[in-house]
């Protein structure tokens, strides 16, 4: 090989590596790029929660807490006995109502979370649950391009919530239709699920445009990169061998990086208000196209980096001895 050519083959190799290693930076902003502008990427990979245990979990529970604390039944059932046991009854039978005042309490309670989790795990939430982050999502990506009327929730403590107040509504009419209409007498609460905290969003405000930019186009960059190294390289087969390796190697510390994440993101989340199931199972979702891409991009890489030294390697041993 001569000079020049080893001097184009090095240069190749620089280009090729610069490639390889913004090629995680543009899956993950490309991926990023899809989640926040593409409302229905965001719905495939956000609506699959609806059947998620944690978050059906998670919900359940905010459900059943915000229609027993609107109903306040333990009141209800003690005034009831109360004023049953002031009539003219025997002794012993104004005992036992008093008595039964615990157990009554804790059938209801019991009788509305069965109802909740019967309607949380039906496939009607799962079409409320879209609807609801269809709304928020399309409100976010309106307040990210700067739409002055853009509204979405954030709560007491930061996060940008769902708002499943169609849910709530559902529930009441499953509990009236089983005979509990005790809950037509309670004013509707606003019921929220926290998707993401808001602090991770101001930061995606101010870069929105150069996420589109940098979605659009930094994945053609790392592949004109590498397609110039190729054309450019004199030996394009150590050129593929070398990029293979290092592609594998960034894409493998990705997808390292996203299980760290996971340990990082709930460790960040002091408070009690979301559920620590709930959230882990959002951020697996979240990132389960990422990380599935990383580790296919590592195994094209690897097999990409055999086959080249495979290559070289017979073409070594075929190579006329010097003279």
């Amino acid at each position: 090989m001569s000079t020049a050519q080893k001097r184009r083959t090095r240069a190749a190799l620089v280009l090729v590596l610069v490639g390889v290693l913004l090629a995680p930076v543009a899956l993950v902003v490309t991926w990023t790029r899809g989640l926040v502008v593409d409302t229905d990427r965001y719905l495939a990979t956000i609506g699959p929660l609806a059947s998620d245990p944690h978050v059906q979990a998670a919900v359940t529970d905010a459900l059943t807490a915000a229609i027993l604390d609107a109903a306040d039944l333990e009141q209800r059932i003690g005034d009831a006995t109360s004023a049953l046991a002031a009539g003219d009854l025997p002794p012993r039978v104004a005992a036992t109502l008093g008595s039964l005042e615990g157990p009554l309490v804790d059938a209801a309670d019991g009788f509305v979370r069965r109802t909740v989790s019967d309607v949380v795990t039906s496939d009607r939430f799962a079409d409320l649950w879209v609807e609801a982050n269809q709304r928020v999502h399309e409100q976010l990506v309106a307040t990210l391009r700067g739409d002055p009327d853009a509204r979405f929730q954030i709560d007491e403590q930061g996060h940008l919530v769902v708002q499943l107040n169609s849910a709530t509504e559902a529930v009441r009419q499953e509990l009236v239709a089983r005979g509990f209409t005790i809950v037509e007498q309670i004013p509707t609460r606003d019921l929220t699920f926290a998707v993401v905290d808001s602090q991770d969003l101001t930061p995606l405000q101010g870069a929105y445009r150069w996420l589109d930019v940098l979605g659009t186009w930094l994945p053609w960059l790392v592949l004109a990169l590498v397609v110039g190294a190729l054309v450019l390289a004199a030996d394009r087969w150590r050129v593929v061998f070398v990029g293979g390796v290092w592609l594998a190697v960034a894409l493998l510390l990705l997808a390292a990086g996203l299980v760290v994440g996971r340990q990082v993101y709930l460790g960040q989340m002091p408070d009690a208000s979301v559920d620590s199931g709930a959230a882990a199972a959002v951020y697996a979702q979240v990132i389960h196209q990422v990380a599935v891409a990383a580790l296919i991009g590592a195994a094209v890489g690897i097999i990409a980096a055999v086959i080249a030294w495979l290559v070289r390697r017979r073409r070594a041993r075929s190579a006329p001895a010097p003279a």
